[in-house]
């Protein structure tokens, strides 16, 4: 048998191997290893600034909103109640009306205050904040006048971070510094003008909750026709007070019940002919010891140019044409008087032309209206 001789092409493989060589490692140098940590440090701080944004915005969006349900809470309680309360007051009136704790009222998540703000010139009624609806009502009956309020204007303020300003948190706030807040730019990275230096650049930190009152109010006027007529009027179930002088203005929280009585005089009892929810200005007169409403004058029905483009006076205008145009084409029996709509309609104007000419010598004014009053009478006895 023969060995196969190896060839000269296989001559390497019969040479001894020699030892294992490990691969080679190439290490970090230092200049590297601090590159590396230089982008670490700047991607971390991207991140970490951009998070705490995030968090900035939703904690401010929370307290936005945070503050527009307490206002609602405030409104509602004052509706309900018929008192407005002051700085002292305030943060419990709406703990009440949600139900909560009253310091999460004056404490917000990140355990800084909230601060109620008042209108320096602020004035409803005869004063300021509290107000308290059924110590005004009862002055009525001795003033029988309630200046409408002035700038009935509250906030409610808030900080995210760097805490309120000193005079804000104690209450020693100019007029031009609650001004300044009112007028400030929602959302705007300047503060308030004259806050201190630490806020500059930091408005983004402030949430204000502005809260005018003005709405809540309704105007409402009672009158005597006659000086022989006695009306009287309660608020809230409260003890009556005449109509005296002729005539009372207030204006009064919306809501309120209006009693509207009469004074039989000589002693008696006050009697009730209507309650009325006030949800709007009203007036009423009292007639013949008779309560009537003030004619409502709304806009018509058909209306051009629409709604939006006309006037106060051309509504006013409209809506009286409507309602006399309906009565003058309401049905009716002409016998026995011979007395029709269009007849009152006439007396009517006559009796306003006359008073208008010879105002303040009402004589002629009278017998115009005695007259008016006549051929009404003719007309709804048929």
């Amino acid at each position: 048998m023969k060995i196969a001789q190896p060839t000269q092409g296989d001559a390497r493989s019969l040479e001894p191997l020699g030892p294992m060589r490990a691969p080679v490692c190439r290490a970090f140098t230092l200049i590297e290893m601090i590159g590396v940590l230089a982008i670490v440090a700047i991607l971390a701080s991207i991140i970490v600034s951009t998070t705490t944004r995030r968090l900035d915005i939703a904690a401010a969006n929370l307290e936005s909103t945070t503050q527009v349900r307490y206002a609602a809470a405030l409104q509602a309680s004052i509706l309900r109640n018929r008192n407005i309360p002051g700085t002292n007051n305030w943060a419990d009136t709406i703990a009440v009306e949600l139900g909560v704790n009253t310091a999460s009222i004056t404490t917000s998540p990140r355990n800084l205050l909230r601060c109620f703000l008042i209108d320096r010139k602020l004035q409803i009624g005869t004063g300021g904040l509290p107000y308290f609806q059924s110590n005004i009502v009862q002055n009525l009956s001795i003033s029988n006048q309630m200046n409408p309020p002035f700038s009935p204007r509250v906030m409610i303020v808030s900080s995210l971070s760097t805490p309120l300003p000193s005079f804000v948190t104690n209450g020693t706030y100019s007029d031009a510094d609650f001004s300044n807040l009112w007028n400030w730019s929602d959302q705007s990275s300047a503060p308030p003008t004259n806050w201190p230096a630490n806020w500059n650049n930091r408005g983004n930190d402030l949430v204000v909750q502005r809260i005018d009152l003005t709405s809540l109010f309704v105007h409402v006027t009672l009158q005597n026709y006659l000086p022989t007529d006695q009306g009287s009027y309660a608020v809230d179930g409260l003890p009556p007070n005449p109509v005296t002088n002729g005539v009372v203005s207030a204006y009064l929280l919306k809501n309120s019940i209006l009693g509207l009585l009469i004074d039989p005089g000589s002693g008696g009892t006050n009697q009730l002919q209507a309650d009325q929810v006030l949800s709007r200005d009203a007036s009423f007169f009292c007639v013949e010891q008779v309560w009537r409403g003030s004619l409502n004058f709304g806009p018509s029905s058909v209306q051009t140019p629409p709604v939006g483009d006309v006037s106060e006076a051309e509504a006013v205008g409209a809506a009286f044409a409507a309602t006399a145009g309906a009565f003058i084409r309401s049905p009716y029996n002409i016998l026995p008087s011979g007395m029709t709509p269009l007849l009152v309609v006439n007396s009517m104007s006559n009796f306003m032309s006359v008073y208008n000419s010879t105002f303040p010598a009402i004589g002629l004014a009278y017998a115009a209206q005695m007259n008016m009053v006549t051929d009404m009478s003719y007309l709804t006895n048929n």
